[in-house]
């Protein structure tokens, strides 16, 4: 059952119940109120025939057993009067004895009501001038004309009612449903091969509104996941590509004749050289496919910022024996607390490592500077120092991008990932990465972060 067909049937079902009721409601209001009229009346005109029998025959002295000149009620009514002790005195007309039951509910309750073989009674204990006491019965049928008529028009109503609402609710539930059927239109058309197309978003700020912008949302990250696993697989083709094929070129120069054993040991070197780039290219770019999609949450605990950057120091020299560096403690922290930070040691000693190896790499003397103090008593700053090309304004704001390389750097072995890589780490540790210009030669990359143990202080972690 579509939902269209099941809000209708809810909604005119509980509209139904709810004006049944009502109607019912009514009818009984104005069936007690008639039924009230008609007694009251009906005993008024019995207290009435009653008083003028009394005056023509005081006490009832002469039986009387049916009223020839009395009849003060309509054919199918009836007076009939009782002494206390059950003995029928009169009756206009004839009819069968009450029952003695309802006789002593008379005397009881001075007032009583009660139906007998399909036909109404009300009787009253009457008291005679003489003071003698009398059980007047007034019979009749409640029989309006008026209820009828009115539970006529409450009928048709109802089934009007019921009719319009019906018809008004499958045509509501059509418009409340028309933007839902819109939105499926729209969602039909996205397919995989083009997921730039979004949802158009409705200026009501309901519920539709929140499920497009929801929606959209979940598109943005359906094709930023395309975007990366195109991306990498674009990217790791493309930067596999050049070492595999210079491998396989000095396999097949080596094997094309017999070498000398220098010769062999130094085409085994440049595959060394090409293999370890081609491990490293892989690596960097698992870690920014990986960062970037973010499918493992990231392991946090406290680490010491010094001891990293020195880790990383001792990595790119053991892999680059004629990389030097130089340390500046003119501003070294004399608190050793705020090199404690809140984040993960081994993407950030990777992060080190690539900013290092770049800074030497890039430096005509392969030599880098590197520098630690504290900023504003809230931050740790890592400078490292280089004399390579100063970047220009364009060149900073492009560095960070996967596989972007200056004009300068093409000439140096590398791919082009780590600085994108270390963007991503300085990202995910809600650090500050600045690139200003050296005053001599050369480019200062300041990475700032923020120590724990002023969150500790203020309650945080």
């Amino acid at each position: 059952m579509q939902i269209r067909t099941r809000i209708t049937l809810w909604f005119s079902a509980l509209t139904a119940f709810l004006l049944l009721g009502s109607l019912l409601f009514i009818y009984t209001l104005f069936f007690t109120h008639t039924e009230n009229a008609y007694f009251n009346n009906l005993k008024t005109r019995a207290v009435m025939a009653i008083v003028m029998l009394e005056k023509n025959n005081p006490g009832f002295r002469t039986p009387v057993t049916q009223s020839e000149n009395y009849s003060l009620l309509p054919e199918e009514e009836n007076i009939l009067v009782y002494n206390l002790s059950g003995e029928r005195l009169f009756s206009i007309s004839n009819g069968k004895d009450i029952p003695s039951q309802h006789l002593d509910k008379i005397r009881q309750n001075k007032e009583y009501r009660f139906t007998y073989e399909d036909t109404d009674y009300i009787g009253i204990q009457y008291v005679a001038s003489n003071g003698q006491k009398w059980l007047i019965i007034a019979a009749g049928n409640c029989d309006s004309a008026e209820l009828a008529w009115l539970s006529r028009i409450l009928i048709i109503t109802f089934i009007v009612f019921v009719i319009i609402l019906s018809v008004t609710g499958y045509y509501f539930s059509g418009s409340v449903l028309h933007p839902i059927n819109q939105t499926m239109n729209e969602i039909d058309s996205i397919k995989p091969t083009d997921l730039s197309k979004r949802l158009k978003i409705g200026e009501n700020n309901d519920e539709m509104h929140r499920l497009a912008l929801t929606f959209n949302r979940l598109l943005d990250q359906i094709e930023e996941a395309f975007r990366i696993q195109k991306g990498f697989l674009s990217n790791f083709s493309h930067e596999v590509r050049n070492p595999i094929g210079s491998i396989i070129a000095n396999i097949q120069l080596s094997l094309s004749r017999e070498r000398k054993t220098d010769d062999y040991k130094q085409s085994l070197h440049a595959i060394l050289q090409e293999a370890l780039e081609l491990e490293n290219t892989s690596f960097q770019l698992m870690e920014l496919a990986r960062l970037t999609a973010k499918t493992n949450p990231l392991m946090l605990q406290n680490v010491r910022l010094d001891e990293v950057v020195w880790q990383a120091k001792a990595t790119v020299r053991k892999l680059h024996p004629d990389f030097h560096f130089k340390f500046d403690d003119s501003r070294f922290p004399t608190d050793e607390r705020v090199f404690n930070i809140i984040g993960n040691e081994a993407l950030l000693k990777s992060a080190f490592i690539n900013l290092l190896d770049n800074a030497c790499k890039f430096s005509p003397d392969h030599t880098a500077f590197i520098s630690v103090f504290e900023e504003n008593d809230r931050e740790v700053c890592i400078q490292i120092i280089d004399t390579a090309h100063t970047l220009s304004q364009q060149e900073k704001e492009w560095i960070f991008k996967p596989f972007y390389r200056t004009e300068q750097a093409k000439n140096v072995q590398g791919s082009g990932i780590g600085l994108s890589l270390v963007h991503s780490i300085i990202h995910l540790h809600n650090a500050r990465l600045t690139i200003q210009a050296n005053e001599g030669n050369g480019n200062i990359f300041s990475i700032f972060f923020t120590h724990s143990f002023l969150n500790q202080q203020n309650g945080e972690v």
